[in-house]
């Protein structure tokens, strides 16, 4: 409702009218998600994943076809719907709905989650409200085009390899808020999968940093290529992603939303004033940078603030792996800036190897130790 009234004060508002519902649809799909990965039903999730994919073009494809532009909001919203029914038709044939929405019994036991939910939503408000001004900043110093640079190396560095930290979590959190007021499994949990995260990372993001000058033409355009350094210096940001996500999700699992918010808080401001500052200075390259060191600022708050709220303690048994792997990774930046030609691919193949050995031989080891 707000979106749609929102949208007359916009010249497309026709088109907000149309998207308008995809947030509601959303929130369902996350619900209906959210209780498949709760009751450990990751095949099912991985078959509506693809379901949802064939559909999302079966529908979309032809639309563009024949409308072009002008069928975009509206392939957005069908391929949703159609989405959402294959999302409910799976979930509810398992779980089907026992509460009623005019029970003050059940709207009294989802309460919790209600508060939870609200602060979910409120720290997505706040990283919104980041990158727009971060956004809007970049606008005013250097015009949409640079805009549109930050915003494909941001996609290719931060939100694709998010995807894979996803992908880890898929079963963490159900794990994690099952055995979360048990301290020693809490902590063997949390480090598990920090371990995991930044194992399985640390060689994508080699192999990101070196082919980047080709995967961005690849995916864009070769008038993208001068989004190459943000994204590189950048990288630092995912490896600081998996060391305290894993972390960060001891507050939801707790249902603790304002420790959440906060944390979540802390980053926002921070690079809604470093990155505009840093892009200022030194360009886009300093952007990337800048969204690193916040990373790392916020992997320093989380670690010292959930220490003292939940008696987090980090493992520092692998401690060393980490850091080869971070100094690994820092030799990739380096020769993506300073070296090219068959050095460049010689060094960056050697760097790879080495990095994907290592995460190899950790994780067989780990898992003879705990098999």
């Amino acid at each position: 409702l707000v979106c749609i009234v929102a949208a007359f004060f916009h010249e497309h508002a026709v088109e907000i009218v149309i998207i308008s519902p995809i947030v509601g649809i959303l929130a369902l799909m996350g619900g209906e998600m959210a209780i498949l990965k709760g009751m450990k039903q990751l095949k099912r999730v991985a078959l509506i994943s693809v379901y949802s994919a064939v559909a999302t073009l079966v529908v979309c494809v032809p639309l563009y076809y024949f409308l072009s532009l002008q069928g975009v909001a509206i392939a957005l919203l069908l391929s949703h719907i159609v989405v959402l029914i294959i999302y409910l038709s799976s979930s509810t044939r398992l779980y089907p709905y026992a509460a009623s929405i005019y029970s003050k019994g059940d709207l009294k036991k989802g309460l919790p989650m209600i508060k939870l939910g609200i602060g979910y939503i409120v720290a997505g408000v706040f990283g919104s409200g980041a990158e727009y001004l971060i956004r809007e900043s970049i606008n005013q110093s250097g015009g949409e085009a640079a805009v549109g640079l930050y915003a494909s190396g941001y996609v290719m560095m931060v939100q694709y390899a998010s995807v894979v930290l996803a992908s880890l979590e898929a079963d963490f959190f159900p794990r994690l808020s099952g055995i979360c007021h048990d301290r020693v499994k809490m902590n063997s949990t949390i480090n598990r999968q920090i371990e995991a995260c930044t194992l399985l990372l640390s060689p994508m993001l080699i192999f990101f940093v070196i082919a980047m000058p080709y995967l961005l033409q690849l995916l864009y355009t070769n008038k993208f290529v001068d989004a190459v350094p943000m994204a590189v210096c950048a990288s630092f940001y995912i490896f600081f992603k998996a060391m305290f996500t894993p972390v960060e999700y001891l507050s939801l699992a707790k249902g603790d939303s304002r420790m959440y918010m906060v944390s979540e808080l802390v980053y926002d401001v921070f690079i809604a004033i470093a990155v505009p500052l840093a892009y200022g200075h030194y360009g886009l390259w300093g952007a990337g940078a800048a969204l690193s060191v916040g990373g790392c600022v916020d992997l320093l708050f989380v670690y010292i603030a959930y220490r003292y709220r939940y008696g987090y303690s980090f493992s520092f048994r692998l401690l060393p792996v980490y850091a080869v792997q971070f100094v690994l990774l820092t030799v990739a930046v380096g020769v993506s800036f300073y070296l090219a030609d068959w050095i460049y691919w010689l060094i960056g193949v050697v760097l790879l190897a080495v990095s994907s050995a290592i995460t190899f031989l950790v994780l067989k080891r780990e898992g003879k130790q705990r098999g």
